[in-house]
């Protein structure tokens, strides 16, 4: 994106899954959208509690807090006012992708 091109918004992603949230991040940034990634919910936290996105992708589990704890913590303080929240779950799914 060239500098003449105005970032669309900010979106804070939380999820273990390192490929995920690379192509997550690759994606949102080709669409104009300023993409931070972290790979746990205690890293996200640190940041989240100072500085609110646009949106919020959280992993259901991943280490330390999980998507729904980080959720309710945001809620506590008021973030969810703020912010479009998506929960990503990838439950039901075998090692191909494929539904269980």
């Amino acid at each position: 994106m060239s500098e003449r091109q105005r970032v669309k918004g900010e979106i804070f992603l939380a999820d273990d899954d390192p490929a995920l949230r690379d192509a997550l991040s690759v994606t949102f940034m080709l669409e104009g959208f300023h993409a931070r990634s972290f790979a746990d919910g205690a890293s996200f936290l640190a940041v989240a509690r100072e500085s609110i996105p646009d949106a919020i992708l959280l992993d259901v589990k991943m280490p330390g807090p999980s998507g729904i704890d980080i959720l309710h913590e945001l809620h506590a303080h008021r973030v969810v006012r703020r912010a479009c929240f998506l929960i990503l779950n990838r439950y039901g799914m075998d090692c191909r992708g494929d539904g269980i």
